[in-house]
């Protein structure tokens, strides 16, 4: 049979005995390979990585389940044409924490969530410009927010801006105290 495209999709030749549900598999099978047939499973990290890049397209997903090297595994995005894990994550500490956050992306969604105490007393702001930024790859495409709340009823709120810079608003919070910090937002 003769081929097509630069996926190489088989087509019936005139030359070709009639055989229609053949042509048709060998379509089928041809498109499911070009396109990727949807999220498929890897045992190793390197049998993904030998998918041809004809075979590749943006925003395809795979999953790495048996590699060896246990951070290999997990979900994959083909995006710019090559393979991308879709799970990151990052420490990061910003003002007045006492240790360090973990920022965690999956699917370009980022979580923040810890349980701190605060190391100076903060005073009363609002949209005070820290100077912080958030690390690469965990920035809004449009805006984040991390709330707080204290053991005390005292709350602080981080805004992210879609360039990784950070402000702060509080309604004052003492040393000592603990608070709980959440937050979602989508990357760029």
């Amino acid at each position: 049979m003769p081929t097509i495209g630069n996926n190489l999709l088989p087509y019936p030749n005139t030359s070709d005995e009639p055989n229609i549900p053949k042509a048709i598999s060998d379509l089928a099978s041809a498109v499911d390979s070009a396109i990727g047939g949807g999220e498929h499973i890897y045992q190793t990290l390197s049998d993904m990585q030998s998918v041809p890049s004809s075979q590749l397209f943006e925003g395809m997903h795979a999953v790495v389940v048996g590699d060896a090297t246990a951070d290999s595994n997990g979900e994959y995005t083909v995006k710019s044409g090559k393979w991308v894990p879709d799970y990151a994550t990052a420490l990061f500490k910003g003002p007045y924490m006492s240790s360090n956050a973990t920022l965690v992306r999956s699917h370009g969604i980022v979580t923040f969530n810890i349980v701190d105490s605060v190391t100076q007393t903060v005073p009363v702001l609002a949209n005070f410009k820290t100077g912080y930024m958030l690390p690469q790859g965990f920035i809004p495409s449009v805006r984040g927010t991390v709330l707080f709340i204290g053991n005390n009823s005292q709350t602080m709120e981080w805004s992210i801006a879609s360039d990784g810079s950070l402000s702060m608003s509080s309604n004052g919070a003492n040393t000592g105290y603990y608070f709980t910090g959440v937050g979602s937002w989508a990357t760029r």
